[in-house]
């Protein structure tokens, strides 16, 4: 993606952009925690104030504003990706041109499962369920997570938009978001900029917290190969992901990579390698399924093919 150059208004209203260290507090924060949790997004480069001075914590986020603060704290990328072209705004909407400043974190957000319309308004205010779903898929894209069989009751549940609850329910189960004291979670409110800046703190530790943690052991003998398998699952009505799988494996010292992507005709051909454990290296003693991943036009189809 190429650099944009703000300038200003684009300097003035935009919301999240990476900062060089400022020793200064914003002074319309109250004293607390959230302003201590405002502070260090800052410090990590993942808000910024509209001035030195002001971080304007009741400001209302705009769809702009919230797809970069979910892809800045949230780290989503295309690394792990593989196109025949470069990924452009344009493919996807029409309401966002390739030169704007948040057009790359649309395109990130789309392609990591964010569930965006096609004539999304960039400048349009985001609700809190809004906000909240896409929170929840970007969250999603980030890993697997088990959650306890419950379903939370609350209060204004009719209000909320059917196709939102199950992201909402995951938010409130991982305490990434909470209900008010009367169990509501005011679905239609417009989000402010302080409880989207701690929704994603929140939303960061979550994920930070449930990263597989690796213990060292010996690594056993080799096994055999077992048969590598590939399921196609649908992104976007552009997209498709293409997910291999080498089986359970005893320990993280198995791995699959994807090593490139041939596309002949209406074929996408994925070459693969199989990685075993390294003698006399320490790996987690996990069962593991060895996975790749990569993506491709849902008008292609889809093979493997093994590289010794």
């Amino acid at each position: 993606m190429k650099k944009k150059i703000l300038t200003g208004l684009s300097l003035i209203f935009m919301f999240i952009f990476a900062v060089t260290g400022s020793v200064f507090a914003f002074s319309d924060l109250p004293e607390g925690t959230d302003k201590n949790i405002i502070m260090e997004l800052k410090r990590n480069g993942v808000v910024s104030g509209m001035d030195e001075n002001n971080f304007a914590p009741n400001g209302k986020l705009t769809y702009a504003e919230g797809i970069a603060l979910i892809v800045k704290g949230l780290d989503l990328n295309l690394a792990h990706m593989t196109f025949i072209k470069q990924p452009l705004a344009s493919d996807y909407f029409t309401n966002i041109s390739d030169d704007s400043w948040y057009d790359d974190y649309f395109v990130k957000a789309y392609l990591n499962g964010v569930d965006l319309d096609k004539d999304v308004n960039p400048n349009k205010k985001m609700t809190k369920e809004q906000f909240s779903h896409a929170l929840f898929q970007a969250m999603d894209a980030k890993g697997d997570y088990s959650f306890i069989e419950m379903f939370l009751t609350i209060s204004d549940a009719e209000k909320i938009n059917p196709e939102y609850m199950g992201s909402i329910q995951k938010i409130l189960l991982s305490e990434v978001a909470s209900l008010d004291q009367t169990s509501k979670f005011h679905p239609a409110q417009l989000v402010k900029r302080i409880d989207a800046s701690v929704m994603i703190y929140k939303a960061i530790k979550f994920v930070d917290s449930h990263s597989e943690e690796e213990s060292p052991i010996d690594v056993p003998a080799p096994i055999p190969d077992e048969e590598v398998t590939f399921k196609v699952e649908k992104v976007n009505e552009e997209v498709n992901k293409v997910t291999l799988s080498w089986g359970e494996k005893p320990n993280a010292g198995y791995s699959i990579e994807i090593t490139s992507v041939d596309f002949v005709n209406n074929e996408a051909v994925i070459h693969y390698q199989l990685h075993y454990p390294v003698e006399g290296m320490m790996y987690a003693m996990v069962i593991t399924e060895p996975k790749a991943e990569t993506y491709i036009s849902n008008s292609l189809t889809p093979s493997i093919q093994q590289e010794k």
